[in-house]
């Protein structure tokens, strides 16, 4: 046991798990590998209780999981705020375009943020919602509007990046002079292109439980796992 205690691989396991975000992804992939069994099992014809604990114990992580993003709306609603302030004659400003998408992002971020401390406060039997329906989704509705918000983001910054690779790599001695710049923003446009691939994914599942999507709940699912691994393996990598 020593043997695995000391190791570096083990040090780096206790460090990622240390930070709230690993938590949180780890606890979502269970999350949504409960949610795969239970739709594999009723798909499959096994019994009502079979279903129903699977179906329970998604419902109990997602229940958790809420309890520890209640102070996110007081983040996004203050992230809003700054970033209104960014935004200074965004219809003649081109420059006004990222600061307002990322604005848009953050409002519909603080939407979702509320609307889940709500469905929590009242799933908790703390308050009484007699439209639980309606603030589900309206909860569903902000995340999705978010998600999206945060792939067209990405897609404006890869241009942006893109454009500036390329007037480095047109100069004669931009590649030579510059090639410290020239690694940089590649690694920043492939950290984009993750994020953006991340952000879509997780897209479909607010999309999908809105019937925007005809989509079962196997494929939200294994979306949501994949995310979630996604999620995990940055923050692996950057611990």
């Amino acid at each position: 046991m020593a043997v695995i205690f000391e190791t570096a691989q083990y040090a780096h396991v206790l460090r990622m798990l240390n930070s709230m975000s690993a938590r949180d992804k780890s606890f979502r992939t269970l999350q949504f590998v409960a949610k795969l069994l239970a739709w594999r099992l009723y798909y499959n014809g096994s019994s009502l209780e079979s279903v129903n604990k699977w179906d329970t114990l998604e419902s109990q992580i997602s229940f958790a999981r809420k309890l520890f993003s209640i102070g996110k709306v007081f983040d996004y609603l203050s992230k809003s705020y700054f970033g209104s302030l960014q935004i200074q004659n965004p219809l003649s400003s081109s420059e006004a375009a990222l600061p307002s998408i990322q604005l848009t992002r953050d409002i519909a971020f603080t939407g979702y943020s509320a609307m889940e401390l709500v469905g929590w406060l009242q799933k908790a039997r703390l308050i009484d919602c007699p439209k639980s329906k309606r603030v589900s989704t309206l909860s569903k509705q902000f995340l999705a509007a978010a998600l999206l918000s945060s792939c067209f983001a990405g897609v404006y910054n890869y241009q942006k990046i893109s454009e500036q690779l390329k007037s480095i790599q047109a100069s004669e001695s931009g590649k030579t002079k510059n090639e410290a710049s020239i690694e940089s923003l590649i690694r920043e446009k492939n950290e984009i292109v993750y994020f953006a691939i991340q952000n879509a994914l997780d897209a479909v599942i607010p999309l999908a439980e809105l019937d925007v999507l005809k989509l079962d709940d196997g494929f939200v699912a294994m979306t949501g796992i994949t995310t979630s691994i996604m999620g995990l393996y940055k923050t692996w990598s950057s611990n």
